[in-house]
């Protein structure tokens, strides 16, 4: 089973390389079995471990390939597990570690710091010219 295969952890280029086979699988036309075969797989990942970081390393084209899998899938009532939606939860954005408020903080220290005088690289150029003899 693929949570075994990838015990130590799956990288989110092999998530968005499988992702995109089962999309190239799910050509108009493709059967149910088709369909089962690529919820099976979806599901199998998200029991991969540190499924949740590999999730976190797809870009934005991944994540809206992945999107599209989850929409197709679940369009033909195929939701992964025993739950309507499984799949959409699984492939959820990730939810940012930082609250909003603690963003906002960061991004006004950013623009404040930036706001100030730039540090000359001529004061520092000495120093480094200098030898280290004691």
């Amino acid at each position: 089973n693929l949570p075994a295969l990838f015990r130590e952890s799956l990288d989110s280029e092999l998530v968005a390389s499988i992702v995109e086979a089962l999309l190239v699988g799910l050509i108009p036309g493709a059967n149910a079995t088709d369909h089962h075969f690529a919820a099976e797989v979806l599901d199998a990942l998200g029991r991969t471990p540190r499924f949740d970081l590999s999730l976190r390393g797809l870009s934005s084209e991944e994540r809206t390939r992945c999107n599209e899998l989850v929409t197709e899938l679940e369009r033909h009532g195929f939701h992964g597990g025993n739950d309507a939606g499984g799949l959409s939860r699984l492939f959820a954005p990730p939810l940012s570690m930082f609250s909003k408020e603690e963003i906002q903080e960061e991004v006004e220290t950013c623009e404040a710091s930036s706001a100030r005088e730039p540090i000359s690289l001529e004061v520092m150029e000495p120093v480094a010219n200098e030898s280290l003899e004691t």
